[in-house]
């Protein structure tokens, strides 16, 4: 007989490697050249901020309504602080009231670049489940890795600095969407709880 419990982890590990092996429409287009609005004017995309100045690119997707979201803001904001000059951080408020957003940001004293993208077009580009997810882009221009759930300062360094010759791992949840072709075929998924998640697949300073 089958434990309950076995069963639901059989069930989000499967629904997870099916999302990945899936992942075809994915593509760096989808994501990096959708345009959307700065919040302090003018309209990009995620290629043309990384291509301004040669930084690899770290996108946050939050919404006010998401505490998990605000939760990690301030260590964003002190990533910022610390590495801004070589990373640029990027922070995509979604499907969102733009008053509240802009009162939240100012409560937190965020200081990082801030963009919009009310009909949510970036979560279902990147394929992700709910909020907050973290997107990152190398200075190649290349969507290297996406981050399902919350991240604190010590492993948003960590997924910075992972080198592209490191054994790539899963730190704790679940898979949620890769990039195909970026993952070696030998790659074992450890499952812990909850839908967070991420595999590192590529170095943002290579």
């Amino acid at each position: 007989m089958v434990r309950p419990v076995a069963l639901v982890l059989g069930l989000l590990l499967s629904a997870a490697l099916t999302s990945c092996g899936s992942s075809t429409d994915m593509t760096d287009a989808t994501v990096l050249d959708h345009p959307f609005q700065l919040v302090d004017g003018g309209t990009t995309t995620l290629a043309e901020l990384q291509a301004d100045d040669d930084r690899p690119l770290v996108v946050n997707l939050w919404a006010t309504w998401c505490a998990p979201c605000l939760a990690e803001m301030p260590d964003l904001e002190a990533f910022h602080r610390q590495r801004g000059d070589e990373i640029r951080v990027l922070g995509l408020n979604i499907s969102d009231s733009p008053t509240r957003a802009a009162d939240m940001t100012g409560e937190i004293g965020i200081t990082y670049l801030l963009g919009s993208d009310p009909e949510g077009a970036f979560v279902e580009a990147l394929g992700a489940i709910g909020l907050p997810v973290t997107g990152f882009i190398t200075r190649q221009g290349r969507l290297a890795l996406v981050h399902q759930g919350q991240l604190d300062l010590e492993r948003l360094t960590e997924l910075v600095e992972e080198p592209v010759a490191a054994k790539p791992r899963l730190a704790v949840g679940l898979v949620v969407r890769v990039q195909p072709g970026l993952v070696q075929s030998n790659e074992r998924v450890d499952v812990g709880p909850g839908l967070s998640g991420s595999r590192p697949v590529a170095a943002l300073r290579s």
